[in-house]
């Protein structure tokens, strides 16, 4: 059902962009020096939303499903369906022991070195299922959503870490004083 809802949002997306920035879908750019000139004809935009559709299938194969379901038990009133929503969870320090136990477990969930069980990990396997497709056969259009799905993945990693270590980072405040 997830990756229904995913579909279709990221397809939605796709056709309400493609209506933006007209003036740059009508410029072809050649990305070819042979005698068959296959030329780029999807927008920036369109780019960026096929490459988060691939992302969001590549994950799902990796079961990602299971880090969102385990982010969901830690945050109850948070949905989770996608890495953006992993990485708007906000942490910091708190007099609240239980919320600094959920902030550290949860930055556990996101990247932990001492285990292989994490979304940091989902993500390195999923770079490294792109990084091992030929891409020397693709089209234009599709090596460019491929490039751009590698990019984004090694961002959201990087996202993702710095997230776990300010997670895993918070302490307790003292308690407010009353008044």
């Amino acid at each position: 059902m997830n990756l229904i809802l995913k579909n279709f949002t990221m397809l939605t997306t796709i056709i309400v962009l493609s209506s933006c920035g007209g003036g740059v879908e009508n410029r072809p750019i050649s990305t070819s020096n042979n005698q068959t000139q296959e030329e780029l004809t999807l927008t920036p935009i369109q780019i960026d939303a096929l490459a988060e559709l691939k992302i969001a299938e590549e994950l799902e194969k990796n079961d990602i499903d299971y880090y969102y379901g385990e982010s969901q038990k830690i945050f109850t009133l948070k949905y989770f369906t996608s890495l953006h929503d992993l990485l708007s969870i906000e942490c910091k320090n708190s007099s609240l022991l239980r919320t600094l136990k959920n902030f550290i477990d949860y930055g556990k969930l996101i990247h932990d070195s001492a285990s292989r069980s994490n979304v940091v990990t989902v993500v390195d396997d999923a770079l490294l299922a792109f990084n091992a497709e030929e891409q020397s056969s693709l089209s234009p259009n599709n090596l460019a959503v491929h490039l751009k799905s590698i990019e984004k993945l090694n961002q959201y990693r990087v996202e993702l870490i710095n997230k776990a270590t300010v997670c895993k980072s918070v302490t307790t405040l003292p308690p407010e004083p009353l008044s």
